[in-house]
């Protein structure tokens, strides 16, 4: 670990839109050393020097040391008086303040869930909906103590089963981190719609007046709905919310509607002031 004065990806450097070839050398050479680079979690730049600002700072590791610490992070330091940041890998990370709310679905198969909820979701009154989700969260942790106070002791045993159970060949292991290693590193950094002042020849189609309108447009209430069933069920806005299977599947007779007006009103604020004049452009996805 240390400064090795290359990035291996564009949005490591500020306002840069290729990699260099020694970039490009670096970066293959961390393959062909079959090298994991291990993620910056706190901050995106660990250099920095008047308007120029760089990922350069970076700890790289083999397959079997990610085995033996699964649960490596990287983070930055204080930079100080230094123009670059010192950097940290944690094996173990200590959490504090209160307990996250999670959404578990074994909360749905109850035969009481959503009849709390219904109850608890009325007696909360008119407010802002992400308030009135806020809110829920404390009667739902307070039933879920009662109804599965136990499941976090079950979890942990049944953990310990598997893990002493499993008999999974180290080598099929190894490859599958390698293979995770390797698509970080040849990821497309992004395929981008924006509105832009100037574009480079022969990178950007012009959108016309018709498709521009469209991306103006607002949503009705049945495209809202479409997108959100179309979501995956466990995932969820955050480490500290509700998965859409709550949001969907089990509880959108009562919070629909006001989930609907919710995306309604925000793309509303969001929009650009009558005769603004913006270009847009579709951009080709930088490698």
């Amino acid at each position: 670990m240390g400064d090795f004065n290359k990035v291996i990806q564009v949005d490591e450097r500020k306002n840069q839109e290729r990699l260099t070839a020694s970039a490009e050398e670096f970066k293959s050479w961390i393959q062909d050393m079959q090298l994991v680079d291990i993620p910056l979690n706190d901050r995106k730049f660990t250099w920095y020097k008047g308007g120029s600002c760089s990922w350069i700072d970076r700890a790289l590791v083999s397959v079997e040391w990610t085995e033996e610490f699964p649960e490596i992070r990287l983070k930055g330091g204080p930079r100080g008086l230094s123009d670059h940041c010192p950097i940290i890998v944690e094996d173990t990370i200590y959490r504090g303040g209160p307990c996250p709310f999670w959404s578990l679905d074994s909360r749905f198969t109850h035969e009481g869930f959503l009849r709390m909820v219904k109850e608890e979701w009325r007696n909360i009154g008119e407010g802002q909906f992400t308030d009135k989700l806020k809110v829920l969260t404390v009667p739902v942790g307070k039933w879920n103590k009662n109804k599965f106070s136990d499941m976090d002791k079950k979890i942990q045993r049944f953990k310990e089963e598997i893990r002493h159970a499993n008999d999974m060949d180290k080598k099929m292991r190894y490859f599958h981190n390698l293979a995770s290693a390797r698509w970080r590193i040849n990821r497309i950094d992004a395929l981008e719609r924006s509105p832009v002042v100037g574009f480079r020849d022969g990178l950007v189609n012009r959108i016309d007046e018709e498709e521009s309108t469209a991306l103006e447009r607002i949503s009705t209430m049945e495209e809202i709905r479409e997108v959100v069933w179309d979501f995956e069920s466990s995932k969820a806005p955050g480490s500290d919310w509700y998965n859409m299977n709550f949001i969907k599947k089990k509880c959108w007779d009562e919070i629909g509607t006001e989930f609907t007006i919710a995306v309604l009103n925000f793309f509303q604020s969001s929009r650009l002031p009558s005769g603004s004049n913006i270009t847009w452009v579709a951009l080709a996805p930088k490698y």
